[in-house]
Protein backbone atom coordinates (compact mmCIF):
# COMPACT_ATOMS: atom_id res chain seq x y z
CA UNK A 1 0.00 0.00 0.00
CA UNK A 2 1.39 3.53 -1.03
CA UNK A 3 1.43 6.60 1.47
CA UNK A 4 -0.85 8.26 -0.49
CA UNK A 5 -3.80 5.78 -0.60
CA UNK A 6 -2.87 4.87 3.33
CA UNK A 7 -3.83 8.82 4.09
CA UNK A 8 -6.98 8.52 2.18
CA UNK A 9 -8.79 7.32 5.13
CA UNK A 10 -7.14 8.20 8.42
CA UNK A 11 -8.30 5.05 10.09
CA UNK A 12 -6.06 2.63 7.70
CA UNK A 13 -2.99 4.96 8.87
CA UNK A 14 -0.51 1.70 9.43
CA UNK A 15 3.02 2.05 11.30
CA UNK A 16 5.49 3.37 8.63
CA UNK A 17 2.86 5.49 7.01
CA UNK A 18 4.61 8.36 8.04
CA UNK A 19 8.56 7.14 7.29
CA UNK A 20 9.24 8.41 3.13
CA UNK A 21 5.75 11.04 3.39
CA UNK A 22 6.33 14.41 2.57
CA UNK A 23 5.92 15.48 5.97
CA UNK A 24 8.65 13.36 7.07
CA UNK A 25 11.34 14.84 3.93
CA UNK A 26 10.00 18.17 5.40
CA UNK A 27 10.96 17.25 8.50
CA UNK A 28 14.54 16.35 7.43
CA UNK A 29 15.02 19.66 5.69
CA UNK A 30 14.54 21.20 8.75
CA UNK A 31 16.81 19.37 10.87
CA UNK A 32 14.25 16.90 12.84
CA UNK A 33 15.14 13.21 11.88
CA UNK A 34 12.50 10.18 12.73
CA UNK A 35 13.67 7.63 14.79
CA UNK A 36 10.62 5.71 15.33
CA UNK A 37 6.78 5.91 14.50
CA UNK A 38 3.60 4.29 16.13
CA UNK A 39 0.12 4.55 15.04
CA UNK A 40 -2.25 4.72 17.73
CA UNK A 41 -5.50 5.91 18.22
CA UNK A 42 -4.90 8.45 21.36
CA UNK A 43 -8.60 10.18 21.17
CA UNK A 44 -10.71 7.20 20.52
CA UNK A 45 -12.30 8.11 17.72
CA UNK A 46 -11.51 5.33 15.58
CA UNK A 47 -8.59 7.28 13.72
CA UNK A 48 -5.58 7.16 14.21
CA UNK A 49 -2.67 9.38 15.49
CA UNK A 50 0.70 8.98 14.31
CA UNK A 51 3.12 9.31 17.23
CA UNK A 52 6.95 9.99 16.17
CA UNK A 53 10.24 9.93 18.18
CA UNK A 54 12.39 12.65 15.96
CA UNK A 55 16.14 13.87 16.55
CA UNK A 56 16.84 16.78 16.81
CA UNK A 57 20.56 17.63 17.08
CA UNK A 58 21.95 16.18 20.09
CA UNK A 59 18.02 15.71 21.30
CA UNK A 60 14.95 13.85 20.93
CA UNK A 61 10.96 14.92 21.06
CA UNK A 62 7.70 12.82 20.66
CA UNK A 63 5.23 14.48 18.44
CA UNK A 64 1.54 13.53 17.56
CA UNK A 65 0.40 14.00 14.11
CA UNK A 66 -3.08 14.04 12.63
CA UNK A 67 -3.27 12.47 9.01
CA UNK A 68 -5.11 15.07 7.07
CA UNK A 69 -4.95 12.69 3.78
CA UNK A 70 -3.57 15.30 1.75
CA UNK A 71 -0.07 14.67 0.82
CA UNK A 72 0.07 18.11 -0.62
CA UNK A 73 -0.91 20.30 1.81
CA UNK A 74 1.60 22.53 3.64
CA UNK A 75 2.17 19.59 6.84
CA UNK A 76 3.23 17.01 3.54
CA UNK A 77 0.19 15.10 5.00
CA UNK A 78 0.33 14.98 8.80
CA UNK A 79 -0.87 18.18 11.29
CA UNK A 80 0.74 18.81 14.12
CA UNK A 81 -1.20 17.84 17.39
CA UNK A 82 1.32 18.11 19.69
CA UNK A 83 5.30 18.18 21.01
CA UNK A 84 7.00 17.86 23.59
CA UNK A 85 10.07 19.99 24.84
CA UNK A 86 13.39 18.54 22.96
CA UNK A 87 15.47 16.77 25.76
CA UNK A 88 19.11 15.49 25.63
CA UNK A 89 18.69 11.63 24.39
CA UNK A 90 20.33 9.06 21.77
CA UNK A 91 18.26 6.56 21.63
CA UNK A 92 14.26 5.03 21.66
CA UNK A 93 13.84 2.82 24.63
CA UNK A 94 10.13 2.23 24.48
CA UNK A 95 7.35 3.81 22.42
CA UNK A 96 4.21 2.10 22.98
CA UNK A 97 0.27 2.16 23.57
CA UNK A 98 -0.68 1.52 27.39
CA UNK A 99 -3.76 1.60 29.04
CA UNK A 100 -3.23 3.86 32.25
CA UNK A 101 -5.73 6.27 33.32
CA UNK A 102 -8.86 3.93 32.76
CA UNK A 103 -10.24 5.21 29.49
CA UNK A 104 -11.05 3.44 26.47
CA UNK A 105 -8.48 4.72 24.16
CA UNK A 106 -4.71 4.10 25.35
CA UNK A 107 -2.08 6.53 26.38
CA UNK A 108 1.50 6.99 24.91
CA UNK A 109 4.51 5.92 26.47
CA UNK A 110 7.62 6.89 25.36
CA UNK A 111 11.19 6.39 27.01
CA UNK A 112 13.96 8.22 25.79
CA UNK A 113 17.85 7.63 27.45
CA UNK A 114 20.99 9.93 27.08
CA UNK A 115 23.77 7.75 28.53
CA UNK A 116 26.64 9.64 29.77
CA UNK A 117 29.83 8.00 32.11
CA UNK A 118 28.66 7.94 35.20
CA UNK A 119 25.08 7.98 34.68
CA UNK A 120 21.73 7.35 32.09
CA UNK A 121 18.96 9.86 31.79
CA UNK A 122 16.04 8.26 31.55
CA UNK A 123 13.01 10.55 29.89
CA UNK A 124 9.36 8.79 30.39
CA UNK A 125 6.73 10.56 28.83
CA UNK A 126 2.94 9.65 28.40
CA UNK A 127 0.61 11.49 26.06
CA UNK A 128 -2.96 10.85 25.99
CA UNK A 129 -6.19 12.63 25.33
CA UNK A 130 -9.51 13.36 27.76
CA UNK A 131 -12.45 14.34 25.56
CA UNK A 132 -9.96 16.83 23.16
CA UNK A 133 -6.62 17.00 21.46
CA UNK A 134 -4.03 14.82 22.83
CA UNK A 135 -1.66 16.13 25.38
CA UNK A 136 1.35 15.79 27.52
CA UNK A 137 0.39 14.04 30.89
CA UNK A 138 4.05 13.05 32.24
CA UNK A 139 7.17 14.08 31.82
CA UNK A 140 10.31 13.07 33.76
CA UNK A 141 13.98 12.46 33.61
CA UNK A 142 15.13 10.05 35.86
CA UNK A 143 19.25 9.37 36.35
CA UNK A 144 20.35 5.75 36.48
CA UNK A 145 24.24 5.71 38.35
CA UNK A 146 25.99 3.29 36.28
CA UNK A 147 27.40 1.97 39.37
CA UNK A 148 24.43 0.47 40.25
CA UNK A 149 24.57 -1.95 37.53
CA UNK A 150 27.54 -4.09 39.04
CA UNK A 151 27.00 -7.13 40.96
CA UNK A 152 29.06 -6.56 44.35
CA UNK A 153 29.58 -10.04 46.10
CA UNK A 154 29.24 -7.99 49.22
CA UNK A 155 25.63 -6.77 48.72
CA UNK A 156 23.09 -9.47 49.75
CA UNK A 157 19.92 -7.61 48.09
CA UNK A 158 16.41 -9.33 49.18
CA UNK A 159 14.78 -7.01 46.26
CA UNK A 160 14.91 -5.30 43.12
CA UNK A 161 16.15 -1.69 44.39
CA UNK A 162 17.83 -0.95 41.12
CA UNK A 163 17.21 2.54 39.89
CA UNK A 164 14.19 1.74 37.29
CA UNK A 165 10.83 2.87 36.65
CA UNK A 166 7.34 0.44 36.44
CA UNK A 167 3.61 1.25 35.73
CA UNK A 168 1.69 -0.68 37.90
CA UNK A 169 -1.86 -0.62 39.56
CA UNK A 170 -0.86 0.52 43.24
CA UNK A 171 -4.33 0.92 44.62
CA UNK A 172 -5.97 -2.01 43.45
CA UNK A 173 -8.94 -0.45 42.68
CA UNK A 174 -11.57 -0.27 39.74
CA UNK A 175 -10.71 3.08 38.16
CA UNK A 176 -8.23 1.07 35.90
CA UNK A 177 -5.99 4.08 36.85
CA UNK A 178 -2.10 3.06 37.20
CA UNK A 179 0.67 4.94 38.85
CA UNK A 180 4.31 5.57 37.70
CA UNK A 181 6.70 4.28 40.01
CA UNK A 182 10.02 5.36 40.21
CA UNK A 183 12.90 3.43 42.82
CA UNK A 184 15.20 5.53 43.67
CA UNK A 185 17.69 3.36 45.88
CA UNK A 186 18.03 0.65 48.40
CA UNK A 187 16.98 1.06 51.99
CA UNK A 188 20.41 -1.03 53.31
CA UNK A 189 22.04 -2.36 56.48
CA UNK A 190 25.48 -2.42 56.77
CA UNK A 191 26.96 -4.92 58.71
CA UNK A 192 29.97 -6.83 58.79
CA UNK A 193 29.63 -10.90 58.57
CA UNK A 194 30.75 -13.79 60.40
CA UNK A 195 34.88 -13.38 58.99
CA UNK A 196 34.60 -9.52 59.98
CA UNK A 197 34.13 -8.22 56.62
CA UNK A 198 31.90 -5.60 55.26
CA UNK A 199 28.09 -6.64 53.98
CA UNK A 200 25.27 -4.76 52.98
CA UNK A 201 22.19 -5.89 53.17
CA UNK A 202 19.45 -4.23 51.13
CA UNK A 203 16.00 -4.65 53.03
CA UNK A 204 13.81 -2.28 51.28
CA UNK A 205 13.81 0.37 48.49
CA UNK A 206 12.91 4.15 48.37
CA UNK A 207 10.00 4.84 45.92
CA UNK A 208 8.76 7.83 44.47
CA UNK A 209 4.82 7.02 43.13
CA UNK A 210 2.94 9.48 40.58
CA UNK A 211 -0.73 9.04 40.29
CA UNK A 212 -3.00 10.27 38.15
CA UNK A 213 -4.75 12.95 38.91
CA UNK A 214 -8.21 13.27 37.08
CA UNK A 215 -9.22 17.18 37.98
CA UNK A 216 -5.67 17.99 36.58
CA UNK A 217 -5.48 15.72 34.18
CA UNK A 218 -1.67 14.83 34.46
CA UNK A 219 0.35 12.57 36.87
CA UNK A 220 1.44 13.73 39.80
CA UNK A 221 4.06 12.95 42.52
CA UNK A 222 2.54 11.80 45.83
CA UNK A 223 3.19 13.82 49.06
CA UNK A 224 4.91 10.79 50.27
CA UNK A 225 7.77 9.41 49.40
CA UNK A 226 6.94 5.47 50.19
CA UNK A 227 9.16 2.36 51.52
CA UNK A 228 9.04 -0.59 50.12
CA UNK A 229 9.81 -3.60 52.60
CA UNK A 230 11.63 -6.53 51.08
CA UNK A 231 11.26 -8.64 53.92
CA UNK A 232 7.98 -8.24 55.68
CA UNK A 233 7.06 -10.63 58.90
CA UNK A 234 5.84 -14.36 57.72
CA UNK A 235 2.09 -14.22 59.28
CA UNK A 236 2.13 -17.33 62.61
CA UNK A 237 -0.30 -20.00 61.94
CA UNK A 238 0.02 -21.06 65.25
CA UNK A 239 2.59 -20.08 67.94
CA UNK A 240 2.86 -22.21 71.65
CA UNK A 241 5.28 -22.19 75.02
CA UNK A 242 6.89 -23.93 77.52
CA UNK A 243 5.44 -21.36 79.93
CA UNK A 244 3.60 -18.54 80.18
CA UNK A 245 3.46 -15.45 83.19
CA UNK A 246 0.02 -15.84 84.95
CA UNK A 247 -1.88 -12.42 84.60
CA UNK A 248 -4.45 -11.42 87.83
CA UNK A 249 -7.37 -10.53 84.81
CA UNK A 250 -6.88 -13.39 82.61
CA UNK A 251 -4.14 -15.23 80.95
CA UNK A 252 -1.05 -14.02 78.91
CA UNK A 253 -1.24 -15.69 75.49
CA UNK A 254 2.19 -16.88 73.64
CA UNK A 255 0.97 -15.30 70.31
CA UNK A 256 1.52 -11.51 72.51
CA UNK A 257 5.16 -12.38 71.10
CA UNK A 258 4.71 -12.38 67.69
CA UNK A 259 1.58 -10.07 67.14
CA UNK A 260 3.53 -6.96 66.25
CA UNK A 261 2.75 -5.16 69.20
CA UNK A 262 5.75 -4.05 71.27
CA UNK A 263 3.11 -3.40 74.53
CA UNK A 264 2.12 -6.91 75.00
CA UNK A 265 4.90 -9.49 75.37
CA UNK A 266 5.61 -13.36 75.79
CA UNK A 267 6.64 -13.62 79.71
CA UNK A 268 7.76 -16.17 82.33
CA UNK A 269 9.10 -15.65 85.95
CA UNK A 270 12.73 -14.81 85.87
CA UNK A 271 13.26 -17.82 88.21
CA UNK A 272 11.86 -19.93 85.64
CA UNK A 273 12.73 -18.53 82.12
CA UNK A 274 16.23 -20.54 81.34
CA UNK A 275 14.96 -23.61 79.29
CA UNK A 276 11.65 -22.48 77.94
CA UNK A 277 11.07 -21.92 74.75
CA UNK A 278 8.70 -20.05 72.44
CA UNK A 279 7.70 -22.04 69.16
CA UNK A 280 6.08 -20.26 65.83
CA UNK A 281 4.35 -22.71 63.29
CA UNK A 282 3.48 -21.56 59.99
CA UNK A 283 0.72 -22.33 57.66
CA UNK A 284 2.94 -23.91 54.79
CA UNK A 285 6.50 -23.59 54.61
CA UNK A 286 7.97 -20.59 54.34
CA UNK A 287 11.28 -18.85 53.08
CA UNK A 288 12.86 -17.10 56.56
CA UNK A 289 16.36 -15.70 56.08
CA UNK A 290 15.78 -12.93 58.79
CA UNK A 291 15.32 -13.78 62.28
CA UNK A 292 13.69 -10.56 64.83
CA UNK A 293 14.04 -10.31 68.20
CA UNK A 294 13.07 -8.26 71.05
CA UNK A 295 14.42 -9.52 74.29
CA UNK A 296 12.59 -7.32 77.00
CA UNK A 297 9.28 -6.53 77.88
CA UNK A 298 8.72 -3.08 75.50
CA UNK A 299 5.71 -1.81 76.34
CA UNK A 300 7.51 1.25 77.93
CA UNK A 301 11.00 2.36 79.11
CA UNK A 302 10.17 1.51 82.62
CA UNK A 303 9.43 -2.13 81.86
CA UNK A 304 12.57 -2.30 79.41
CA UNK A 305 14.21 -1.45 83.10
CA UNK A 306 12.62 -3.69 85.56
CA UNK A 307 12.74 -6.84 83.77
CA UNK A 308 15.23 -8.95 82.63
CA UNK A 309 16.21 -9.25 79.34
CA UNK A 310 17.62 -12.22 77.59
CA UNK A 311 20.89 -12.59 76.58
CA UNK A 312 21.93 -15.83 75.10
CA UNK A 313 19.49 -17.58 72.44
CA UNK A 314 18.74 -21.35 71.16
CA UNK A 315 17.05 -20.74 67.94
CA UNK A 316 15.86 -24.06 66.38
CA UNK A 317 14.37 -24.26 62.77
CA UNK A 318 12.63 -26.80 61.45
CA UNK A 319 14.87 -26.92 58.56
CA UNK A 320 17.38 -28.95 60.66
CA UNK A 321 19.52 -25.85 61.56
CA UNK A 322 20.36 -25.24 65.16
CA UNK A 323 22.53 -22.31 66.91
CA UNK A 324 23.21 -20.23 69.79
CA UNK A 325 23.83 -16.21 70.05
CA UNK A 326 24.90 -13.82 72.62
CA UNK A 327 24.03 -10.47 72.24
CA UNK A 328 26.95 -9.36 74.35
CA UNK A 329 29.23 -11.45 71.48
CA UNK A 330 27.81 -10.88 68.38
CA UNK A 331 31.33 -11.06 66.55
CA UNK A 332 31.54 -14.55 67.23
CA UNK A 333 28.88 -15.87 65.50
CA UNK A 334 27.72 -19.89 64.46
CA UNK A 335 27.88 -20.83 61.27
CA UNK A 336 24.43 -20.71 59.91
CA UNK A 337 24.36 -16.79 60.44
CA UNK A 338 25.70 -14.20 57.97
CA UNK A 339 25.57 -11.54 60.67
CA UNK A 340 23.80 -10.02 63.64
CA UNK A 341 23.48 -6.83 65.18
CA UNK A 342 21.31 -4.92 67.09
CA UNK A 343 19.68 -1.49 66.56
CA UNK A 344 17.42 1.08 68.64
CA UNK A 345 13.53 0.57 69.00
CA UNK A 346 11.68 3.14 67.46
CA UNK A 347 10.83 4.19 71.18
CA UNK A 348 13.69 5.52 71.99
CA UNK A 349 14.72 2.93 73.96
CA UNK A 350 15.44 -0.67 74.16
CA UNK A 351 16.77 -2.56 70.97
CA UNK A 352 15.87 -5.50 68.84
CA UNK A 353 18.44 -8.36 67.72
CA UNK A 354 18.63 -8.57 63.46
CA UNK A 355 20.15 -12.01 62.80
CA UNK A 356 20.91 -12.79 58.70
CA UNK A 357 21.16 -16.46 58.53
CA UNK A 358 23.61 -17.97 55.30
CA UNK A 359 20.94 -18.80 53.26
CA UNK A 360 17.28 -18.90 52.93
CA UNK A 361 15.54 -22.15 55.26
CA UNK A 362 12.41 -23.38 54.21
CA UNK A 363 10.34 -23.56 57.75
CA UNK A 364 7.47 -25.47 58.78
CA UNK A 365 8.14 -24.20 62.26
CA UNK A 366 10.93 -22.01 64.50
CA UNK A 367 11.82 -22.13 68.18
CA UNK A 368 13.63 -19.73 70.58
CA UNK A 369 14.78 -20.98 73.75
CA UNK A 370 15.85 -18.89 76.66
CA UNK A 371 19.48 -19.66 77.58
CA UNK A 372 21.02 -17.01 79.73
CA UNK A 373 19.44 -13.82 81.29
CA UNK A 374 21.13 -9.92 81.65
CA UNK A 375 20.34 -9.16 84.84
CA UNK A 376 22.55 -6.03 85.28
CA UNK A 377 20.55 -2.78 86.26
CA UNK A 378 19.99 -1.57 89.88
CA UNK A 379 16.09 -0.31 89.17
CA UNK A 380 15.19 -3.94 88.72
CA UNK A 381 12.98 -4.91 91.86
CA UNK A 382 12.86 -8.49 92.20
CA UNK A 383 9.68 -9.61 93.26
CA UNK A 384 8.42 -8.47 90.18
CA UNK A 385 10.95 -9.17 88.03
CA UNK A 386 9.82 -10.84 84.01
CA UNK A 387 11.67 -12.01 81.26
CA UNK A 388 10.02 -11.34 78.35
CA UNK A 389 10.34 -11.33 74.47
CA UNK A 390 7.97 -8.41 72.87
CA UNK A 391 8.56 -9.52 69.32
CA UNK A 392 9.96 -12.29 67.63
CA UNK A 393 9.30 -12.70 63.92
CA UNK A 394 10.90 -14.29 60.75
CA UNK A 395 11.42 -12.45 57.53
Amino acid sequence: MSVAVALVAAALVLPGAYEGSPAAKKAAKEGRRPLRELAIDLDGDGKNEIAVVEKIGSKLRVAILKPTGQVDDEHGGFTPIVATKPKPGRRVVRLEAMRLVGRAAPELVAVLEEPSPDDSALTVIVMGADGGPPRELFNQTFFIPKASRGNDKGVVAFGDASPHYVVEDLDGDEDGDKEIVWTREGQKLNLTDRDGKPVTFVIGAYRTIYRYDPAKGVYLEAATREVVDFLPPKPAYEVSATAQVKKIWGTAQPFWGTDGDLSTAWGVERDEAVGQSLTVKFERRTDVQLIRVVPGCATDEAAWENHDRIQTLKVELGSGVRFEIDRTKLGELPPSVRAAAEFPLAGGFGKQLLVFLERPQSLPWARVEVRKLDKSGAKRNAQTRVACIAELSFH
